[in-house]
């Protein structure tokens, strides 16, 4: 599918931000487990969410994870909680991005997991066993995924589970999501320096319910957006202020750079305040790698060149973030380059008065990013549009109802 998007004539609007994919997938891992029944409301619309979802209710045999790296990192430890012999699949996309070092950390608690085509990689067979708890060590710097995963099922493990963390940790604001809900559920959970210890425990729900909140991490190419075009005011609604999520550190970021922003309760009111160019700035995204497509697409709009640190895991998202990007801004005369352990975009003045066609690269995060430059282009067209279903499928819906011209074409 080919979305086509024209220039907004309308500078404002509301958007209800659906329920964060982030906590409805640790909820309903929590929830599987429970010793006590509990509702979930708000539960995120994505299809990493929809799929996680119905394969919970799976009562064994295969079990195909689509393209969803939570979902199948998610499961994995579950499936090695259960009787016979269990199949985990995933789309070839999926199948190519790292499962080994979950896998190992799983072994050495006793899983018999076996590789069914290519060693580290998916469809995987998970045999029956009496997994353990103890010691084991994890590294930190692939994937936050294979800590989350490991830590949901902990509590349920004889003696518990004390993670080392053999390296730093990348995306650590959503282990501490994943903390934080543990906690909230019962469990111990303590975190110092490399070390998480979670006792031998398990989760009982304080309330009858669990209203998920907005998503943080859909909301920020909105935020991004009002901090590119000029005189733009949006309300964003569905949001907490004190979120655990990390993608919520956008409006610190941009707050009284481009944006003006009043949050009272869950409703977000941001305002432009200046479309001028800004200084160049460092900005660290080692704990929220999420934020760099939204905040790459934002910088540029600008016309303000940005250091961005902490991003040397990109490699490992739906697509290589960083190469995708690279090859998407270069469209738009932005030039991103590595030094070091750093990305570099510097920007250059570019004709506008023109239509640009992006490919989305099978990633959620740069179809949205992309879209963002419709805002100064005469027209923008994204190739593989329908990835935002991923995470927001209401994207081009929310998008619209702002004043965009959005077109959803065949491919």
């Amino acid at each position: 599918m080919i979305a086509e998007i024209k220039k907004s004539s309308k500078r404002s609007g509301d958007i209800t931000i659906s329920g964060s994919k982030s906590i409805s997938n640790r909820l309903l891992i929590i929830q599987h487990l429970s010793d006590n029944h509990f509702e979930i409301n708000n539960l995120s619309t994505s299809r990493d969410t929809i799929v996680l979802h119905s394969l919970l209710n799976n009562k064994g045999g295969v079990f195909y994870a689509e393209d969803g790296g939570t979902t199948s990192r998610f499961l994995l430890p579950l499936l090695c909680l259960m009787d016979g012999e269990q199949k985990l699949t995933a789309s070839d996309q999926l199948s190519k991005r790292p499962i080994e070092p979950l896998v190992n950390a799983l072994a050495e608690l006793g899983a018999i997991i076996e590789y069914q085509e290519n060693k580290g990689e998916l469809p995987l067979l998970v045999k029956s066993s009496e997994l353990r708890g103890g010691k084991i060590s994890v590294r930190g710097d692939v994937s936050s995924q294979f800590i989350s995963a490991l830590m949901l099922i902990a509590p349920y493990l004889r003696g518990g589970l004390n993670i080392e963390l053999e390296t730093d940790l990348v995306s650590s604001s959503y282990v501490t999501l994943t903390s934080d809900l543990m906690i909230k559920f019962g469990a111990e959970v303590s975190w110092k320096e490399n070390r998480i210890i979670i006792h031998e425990g398990s989760y009982k729900s304080p309330s009858a319910e669990y209203i998920v909140e907005g998503d943080w991490s859909s909301a920020s190419f909105f935020i991004a957006l009002g901090a590119v075009l000029e005189n733009c005011k949006l309300r964003l609604i569905g949001l907490d202020p004190g979120s655990s999520q990390g993608d919520r550190k956008i409006v610190d970021i941009l707050n009284s750079k481009w944006i003006s922003v009043d949050h009272s309760g869950s409703t977000l009111d941001l305002k432009n305040i200046d479309t001028t160019l800004g200084s160049e700035e460092l900005i660290d995204l080692k704990s929220t790698p999420d934020l760099f497509p939204p905040l790459a697409a934002c910088y540029a709009l600008n016309n303000t060149n940005v250091t961005f640190s902490g991003l040397t895991h990109l490699v490992y998202k739906e697509s290589d973030r960083f190469g995708s990007m690279k090859t998407e801004l270069k469209k738009v005369a932005c030039e991103i380059r590595r030094e070091d352990d750093k990305i570099v975009l510097e920007t250059k003045n570019d004709d506008l008065n023109r239509d640009i066609a992006f490919n989305a690269h099978q990633d959620h995060r740069i179809a949205m990013a992309c879209a963002l430059f419709a805002v100064k282009y005469r027209s923008v067209r994204i190739h593989d549009a329908e990835v935002v279903k991923k995470s927001n499928g209401d994207f081009w819906t929310q998008l619209g109802s702002i004043g965009f011209d959005v077109r959803l074409l065949p491919d």
